[in-house]
């Protein structure tokens, strides 16, 4: 079952015992949440991953998924974030669907940071009211040990 849509995401609990697997599509899920068409050049900015109802529907389906033993994967450019990827570890996905290109920067990512570390940070994360103050909170405890993955992927730059 695809999970792209808000109503979906927290509605999961009635639907999830029907599927065999879950995917979660944060492309999406991104643009219904917030109600930013990320194809519009002047909300595209709107449309964070580490906005905190984003992040929220996030950890929630994959709490779902977990208590009832159900495959979740995820898809969409969040993946290919290595923040947002620090993130979805963070949040208990392990199955992450992203651009071939971004495959190395993110393996290398997740080498470098413990799933301990990522879930400490997504904890702390779900406490915060702003998209900036969410990726700050993951700029802060891993972009020293990322600078290099990060400045190449164009992703947070400190400064």
């Amino acid at each position: 079952m695809m999970v792209e849509v808000p109503s979906a995401a927290i509605m999961l609990d009635r639907f999830a015992p029907e599927a065999d697997f879950l995917s979660l599509g944060t492309n999406d899920l991104i643009q219904y949440t917030l109600a930013a068409d990320r194809a519009n050049r002047s909300l595209a900015y709107l449309a964070s991953p580490f906005d905190p109802a984003v992040i929220r529907l996030i950890v929630n389906v994959a709490a779902v998924a977990s208590r009832l033993d159900t495959p979740l994967s995820i898809c969409g450019e969040m993946a290919s974030d290595p923040l947002a990827a620090v993130f979805l570890v963070g949040a208990g996905l392990r199955d992450l669907s992203m651009d071939s290109g971004a495959i190395l920067r993110v393996k290398e990512t997740l080498r470098r940071i413990s799933v301990e570390e990522a879930e400490d940070a997504t904890s702390e994360a779900l406490d915060l009211d702003t998209a900036e103050a969410v990726e700050q909170v993951f700029a802060r405890r891993f972009a020293p040990r990322l600078y290099d993955i990060l400045q190449d992927s164009g992703g947070w730059q400190s400064g």
